[in-house]
């Protein structure tokens, strides 16, 4: 999962637990991650926030959390029937 903010961008690998950062104004192509492991210090609070908003929005297959409204748009643009 990961998450960009301004030029900065995080890449999270929970199950390996890795955490790559690129700051894309200097490298645009992510060719050259800042790589953090469980035990740096800083990478807890870097993946706290990503692992909430994960549990926050996973959904298991089937469920919504659109409104009644959201679903009649999408269904009146061809998106959803």
């Amino acid at each position: 999962m990961g998450q960009t903010a301004g030029s900065k961008k995080s890449i999270w690998d929970p199950q390996g637990k890795v955490l790559r950062s690129f700051d894309l104004s200097v490298d645009p192509f992510e060719q050259e991650p800042l790589v953090l492991s469980q035990k740096d210090r800083t990478y807890s609070s870097h993946t706290k926030p990503l692992s909430r908003w994960f549990k926050a929005t996973n959904l298991s297959s089937g469920e919504s959390r659109m409104s009644k409204r959201d679903v009649e748009v999408l269904k009146s643009l061809g998106y959803i029937q």
